[in-house]
C-alpha cells in the first residue's frame, strides 16, 4: 500500500534533515581521518577525545539517516518496493543500503569494541595497544570514508535517472 503523499513543507524538511546528518557523519570522517594522518603523536590523546565526542552525533546521524530515508523512498516515484530491483533507480539504492548497513557496522564496532578496548589499554598504560587500537580505528575511520562516498556516488546515480 503506498504512502499518502507528503506536503511540500514535510518532504523539504526530511530532505533538509537527511542532508545535515549525511553532512556531520561523513563531514566528521574526513576530518577524523586527514587529522589522524596529519597530527604529530603527542596529539592523538587529543584526537581520541575528539572521536569520542563524535560518536554520539554518528548515532543520531544513523538514526535520522535510516528515518528520513525510508520516508523519502516510499515518496519517490521509482520506489517500487522493499527489495523490488527493477530499475537503475533501484538499483543504486539497493547498493547504497548495503553501504550504509556496512557503514553503520563498522561505527558499532567501533563503538562496542575498539573504543572500550583503547579505554582499558589507556588504563594498564599499554602503549603497544594502545597504539594497535589507534591503528584500528584509523582503518575503520577510512574504510567508513571510503563507504560513505560510494553512498554519495550512488545518490549522484540516483539523481541522475
Amino acid at each position: 500500500m503506498p504512502m499518502p503523499e507528503m506536503p511540500l513543507w514535510a518532504l523539504a524538511l526530511n530532505y533538509w534533515l537527511h542532508l545535515l546528518a549525511t553532512i556531520t557523519w561523513l563531514g566528521g570522517l574526513v576530518m577524523l581521518t586527514v587529522m589522524a594522518r596529519r597530527l604529530p603523536p603527542e596529539a592523538q590523546t587529543w584526537l581520541d577525545a575528539l572521536e569520542k565526542r563524535f560518536r554520539p552525533l554518528v548515532n543520531a546521524s544513523m538514526a535520522i539517516l535510516l528515518i528520513t530515508g525510508f520516508f523519502q523512498s516510499s515518496a519517490d516515484p521509482n520506489y517500487g518496493g522493499l527489495l523490488v530491483i527493477d530499475s537503475t533507480w533501484a538499483l543504486a539504492l539497493f547498493a547504497k543500503h548495503i553501504l550504509f548497513v556496512g557503514m553503520v557496522g563498522i561505527s558499532l564496532a567501533l563503538q562496542m569494541t575498539v573504543l572500550p578496548e583503547l579505554d582499558r589499554a589507556r588504563l594498564l598504560r599499554d602503549e603497544t595497544a594502545i597504539g594497535a587500537q589507534r591503528g584500528r580505528i584509523r582503518t575503520m575511520t577510512t574504510i567508513n570514508l571510503v563507504l560513505g562516498v560510494g553512498v554519495l556516488a550512488l545518490t549522484a546515480v540516483m539523481t541522475a535517472v
